[in-house]
């Protein structure tokens, strides 16, 4: 005869392992899984993402998992078409638009072997670029590209999810320089040619420049930020984009975006890297 205590004890002492179990099953087989899920979701939900047209009341009551499969399926993202959600019964979309600009940060192991790269010996590049900056030297592209590697990853997902299309060629850094910056330098407008994305990495941010900036009265971010142009100003648009950097951005935007970098009158000399990328 069943005995539901009994049953009881046994699912409460065996439930650590099974979860053990259960997320070594789900590593090793991680990808038949979730073709599995893409497949029934395929199945059994129609054009709007609904179950109901499908299955009908009667059905899904009889059979309650019906419910549980969907928010599964909709909680991985899964459906090509997910259910509108209930605070949008209108089901409007808004869209982005413009560029893409990708700001991510790198740990501090990394951000030391980008600062061990950045040197006054190397040769100075200042007759290619439009900074108004006493010391621009160039930087090795393929130690460079040795570290940033891993963070072009999420790059890729990005720009992915930002034009509605992978991103397949192969990214190669063409140019890369660091810029050692001090009290009343700065980087006027401009773009960059001859490439397809850019970047700028800060590895170094004096103390006294934070301290001149959090003092800063005005609009915009005040001295030493950066900032990205799009288009002309117009109401109830977004034209700029302005940043004070912290040690460690990464900012990757395509060349032809309009940026620019603020002059400050602290001490201190502040050291940023720039690289520029080709798809091929």
């Amino acid at each position: 005869m069943y005995d539901k205590q009994q049953f009881k004890s046994w699912y409460e002492k065996t439930k650590p392992k099974r979860k053990i179990w259960q997320k070594e099953y789900y590593q090793k087989h991680k990808e038949h899984i979730l073709q599995v899920h893409k497949t029934w979701a395929e199945k059994n939900v129609d054009h709007t993402g609904s179950v109901w047209r499908l299955y009908g009341r009667r059905r899904r009551i009889r059979n309650p998992n019906l419910d549980k499969e969907y928010r599964l399926r909709k909680k991985a993202r899964l459906m090509e078409n997910p259910v509108p959600d209930s605070n949008n019964p209108f089901g409007y979309n808004f869209f982005y638009w413009g560029p893409m600009l990708f700001k991510i940060k790198l740990n501090l192991k990394d951000l030391k072997e980008c600062a061990k790269l950045c040197s006054k010996k190397s040769s100075l590049v200042n007759d290619t670029l439009a900074g108004v900056i006493k010391h621009e030297h160039y930087v090795s592209t393929h130690k460079y590209y040795k570290v940033i590697n891993p963070y072009l990853n999420p790059f890729r997902q990005s720009y992915k999810q930002w034009y509605g299309k992978p991103l397949t060629a192969t990214i190669e850094v063409v140019m890369t320089w660091a810029n050692f910056m001090v009290a009343g330098e700065f980087n006027p407008p401009h773009i960059h040619a001859n490439c397809d994305f850019s970047s700028v990495l800060f590895v170094k941010v004096p103390e006294k420049l934070k301290e001149e900036n959090k003092k800063f009265i005005g609009t915009g971010r005040g001295p030493g930020s950066i900032s990205f142009t799009y288009g002309e100003g117009q109401l109830h648009s977004m034209s700029n984009k302005s940043f004070f950097p912290e040690e460690g951005d990464l900012f990757i935007f395509p060349a032809t975006l309009t940026h620019f970098v603020s002059p400050f009158m602290s001490e201190g000399e502040r050291i940023s890297m720039s690289a520029n990328f080709k798809f091929t």
